[in-house]
């Protein structure tokens, strides 16, 4: 008897029909509920199916948006390095003309007494490209000197490095 209630309950709570229904209404209901499960079997099918129809091409447009992103950085580093190297050529240029400029100075502290020989117009100086120098004897009793350095490199505009020095004792 307890088994029969325990059953009768169960077809209740799953046909939401009050006991006394009809046993061919519980199979009417047992029919509905299984096309309500195939209809929404075939839902959930074509809900799973249509995403991945819209996604199609989405992982090829994801690899070229980061192909593009990628390639932009790597222009942006070969432009960087660009300015680097121009960068490092100026900057050897004006420490050889620092060198050439002090190098004139240090050789006319080494022959003070000869001061006037030094005096020299647009001497060409290999080590920079077009490069010259100039020896100026501003005050020959005082020992004031001025070394200008100049050079050019090609498509760039001329640079100039001056050096002024009080040469005494001699």
């Amino acid at each position: 008897m307890m088994l029969n209630i325990c059953n009768a309950l169960a077809i209740r709570a799953m046909s939401h029909q009050p006991l006394g229904a009809k046993a061919g209404g519980l199979s009417g209901l047992a029919t509905r509920q299984a096309k309500k499960i195939q209809a929404s079997a075939q839902v959930s099918r074509l809900a799973s199916a249509m995403p991945a129809k819209l996604q199609q091409g989405i992982a090829l447009l994801e690899s070229l948006i980061a192909i593009l992103i990628f390639s932009m950085g790597i222009i942006a580093v070969a432009g960087l390095q660009g300015f680097m190297v121009k960068g490092a050529a100026e900057a050897k240029n004006r420490t050889d003309a620092s060198f050439i400029a002090q190098r004139q100075i240090s050789m006319m502290w080494a022959n003070s007494a000869n001061l006037a020989n030094f005096a020299e117009a647009d001497t060409i100086v290999a080590e920079l490209p077009g490069g010259t120098r100039t020896t100026v004897i501003t005050n020959a009793a005082t020992g004031d000197v001025t070394v200008t350095v100049n050079w050019q490199a090609p498509g760039e505009p001329a640079h100039l490095y001056v050096a002024n020095a009080f040469i005494t004792g001699g």
